[in-house]
This record gives C-alpha cells, structure tokens and sequence, in this order.
C-alpha cells in the first residue's frame, strides 16, 4: 500500500461525510435566500417611505435617515453572508475531490518555474517579470486549495450565527414595519 492510499481514502471518507452534510445546507441556503429577498424588498419600502418626501433638511434628519437605511439594510446583508458561505460548504466536496490533481498541477507549474528561473539562455530582464507575475498567480490559487476549509470558518462562529439568527428576526421585523408603512401609504 502505498502511502498516496491512505490519504486517498481519509479524503474519501471525508467527501463521504460531507456529501451526507450537503443536501441540509443546500435546503438552508435555498430558505435562506428567500428570507434575505423579502426582507430587502420590506427594506426597500421602509427606505421609500423615509425618503419619500425628500432628502430632510437638518443634520438630525440626516443622521436618522443613514440610521433608517443602516437597519434596514443590515438584516438582508447578514443573511446574504451566511447564504454566500452556504454555498461554500456545497462546494466543498467537489473542492476536496479535486484537490490531488490541483495540487499535481501547481507543483508542475512550481517545477517550470524554477526551470525557467534557472535557463542561461534568457535574460533576468526579461524573465524576472513574467516568472515573479507566474509565481504570484500559482501562489494566490496555492492559497485556496491549502485551505479550502476557511471560508467555512464563520459558520462556526458563535457571534456570527447569533448575528444569523438576528438578522433573521431583524427581517420579521421589517416585514411588520413594512405592511405598516404599506398601508399607511395605501390611505
């Protein structure tokens, strides 16, 4: 057994786990999309009401207008982050399936440019700009394939799903508010 097998398995059985995990978070992202939507359009109308009759005059009015658009628009930006790293832990698996052969490629990639580096037919002004913009590239790329778990990092954050949860209720909330401002503008 050689010792690419084991690490081939353990990455199995990883993808194996998070594919059981995938479908929930799928549900979750779809539901939460949807709330993240109604809440922006009941943010939307609770801004037109603010402004509906103009910009206010004084600083006062100002500063409660940018407070008024800052709650509303709070709730549906929350929502949209945790919607955004849903989509991450959807991808995950096929990241993680893909990660020996993207790792076989940057190392090749790493190969070459050492070669070129080292090639005595070519200028250093010529070859030193093109082979420190290669190496950026396949070191930015290097940065997510080592780490595909980080963006993943939030949603275990304790601050960060009370923000979720929060936010959620912020656009319960709005909703009120909104049907509120609706029929006062309907009379």
């Amino acid at each position: 057994m050689s010792v690419a097998e084991p690490a081939s398995l353990a990455l199995e059985r990883v993808v194996e786990v998070l594919s059981r995990i995938v479908p929930v978070a799928a549900a979750i992202r779809r539901a939460t999309l949807r709330v993240a939507l109604v809440g922006t359009v009941a943010g939307a109308l609770i801004v037109y009401a603010a402004l509906r009759d103009g910009a206010p005059e004084a600083a006062r009015g100002w500063l409660a207008t940018v407070v008024v658009i800052g709650l509303a628009a709070a709730p549906p930006l929350v929502l949209g982050t945790f919607w955004l790293l849903l989509g991450e832990v959807v991808e995950l698996p096929a990241r993680i399936r893909r990660m020996p052969g993207e790792t076989r490629a940057h190392a090749e990639e790493l190969g070459r440019l050492a070669r070129e580096a080292r090639d005595p037919r070519r200028s250093r002004a010529r070859r030193v700009p093109g082979l420190v913009w290669r190496t950026l590239r396949v070191t930015g790329s290097s940065r997510e394939l080592l780490t595909p778990y980080a963006p993943l990092l939030p949603l275990l954050s304790v601050p960060f799903l009370t923000a979720v949860a929060f936010a959620a209720l912020g656009v319960v909330v709005e909703v009120a508010i909104a049907l509120l401002v609706l029929l006062v503008l309907a009379l």
